[in-house]
């Protein structure tokens, strides 16, 4: 493991979203993370692979 897991608000910084959006999306599948000691930590790797695959896309629009 090269690279250090991201916590949501990590994520949520840089895909310039609320951290409630992120856990939203976790929830929902669309976002790769996995659980540690009950807490959600995203992988590096993956997340770049999930956002050049999904690009635009793979943005959720907010609520109103």
């Amino acid at each position: 493991m090269s690279e250090k897991y991201l916590t949501a608000t990590q994520v949520a910084e840089m895909l310039q979203l609320n951290v409630e959006t992120v856990y939203d999306m976790v929830n929902d599948g669309e976002v790769p993370a996995t659980k540690v000691r009950g807490r959600w930590r995203f992988d590096p790797s993956e997340l770049r692979e999930w956002f050049n695959a999904n690009g635009s896309s793979g943005k959720r629009e907010t609520r109103a």
